[in-house]
Parts: C-alpha cells; sequence; structure tokens
C-alpha cells in the first residue's frame, strides 16, 4: 500500500469485505494519507497494519492472534 496515496469509501469497504472473508488480513506500507482516511473511517482497529512485510509474514504466521493485531503507530 506504500504507493496509495488516496483510498475511496468503497475501497474501505471492499478491505473490509475482504477482512471478514479471510479473517486474517495485514496491511504493508499504509501512508499516513492512507492512514488519515482509515482513522476516518474508524478501522483502524479492524486491520492490522506493518511498516514491513517481513512483520506481517510473521504474525500471520504466528499462531498467537494477539500478534495480528499490529503496532498501528502512525
Amino acid at each position: 500500500m506504500e504507493n496509495l496515496s488516496e483510498l475511496s469509501i468503497a475501497g474501505i469497504r471492499a478491505l473490509v469485505d475482504a477482512r471478514k472473508m479471510v479473517m486474517r488480513l495485514a496491511l504493508v506500507g499504509v501512508t499516513k494519507p492512507v492512514y488519515q482516511v482509515f482513522e476516518l473511517a474508524r478501522v483502524t482497529d479492524f486491520f492490522a497494519m506493518y511498516d514491513e512485510i517481513e512483520s506481517a509474514r510473521r504474525a500471520l504466521n504466528s499462531t498467537e492472534q494477539s500478534e495480528l493485531l499490529g503496532d498501528n503507530s502512525y
């Protein structure tokens, strides 16, 4: 997502639907403007967000569900 500069409500809805279907979804490289859209939509706690793909992989491969919550420190 690091090359994404904008995100519409339709895009958020698609991500929410995907997250509900797969139950384990990590977003990597979320830019500040896109994160702010997530904040406005009040869905930051719904997605695990990571700066690096390796962190996301470790969390997704982890058996601990709590690790999947991510850092979300933007």
